[in-house]
């Protein structure tokens, strides 16, 4: 048994279980969870790259950068530390990290 993404307008669609690919005329590729090949497991509205043959979440920030070597958005700027920084969300007008406030 693998894993088989639905491929439509280079996102996935369906994720299904299954001893192959269906045959039924739409687009399968097998995706695995230990990331073994393309890059990242092929989740829920995630995008196909044809030309590297790779899934990678969709873009969360206009301002992040697509970090070929591991498939993964990155910020412009650094990861805040998580031991000082526990409470802070991206902003993408100031381009920045910013302390949540309750």
């Amino acid at each position: 048994m693998g894993y088989y993404a639905r491929i439509e307008n280079d996102r996935v669609t369906q994720i299904i279980v299954s001893d192959g690919a269906p045959e039924d005329g739409d687009e399968w590729l097998e995706t695995t969870r230990d990331t073994s090949f393309r890059g990242n497991f092929g989740n829920m509205g995630s995008v196909y790259d044809r030309d590297k043959d790779v899934f990678y979440p969709e873009q969360p920030y206009p301002s992040w950068v697509l970090d070929e070597s591991i498939y993964a958005w990155k910020p412009p700027i650094g990861w805040p530390d998580p031991e000082t920084n526990r409470n802070v969300v991206w902003d993408e007008d100031t381009t920045a990290w910013v302390e949540v406030t309750e």
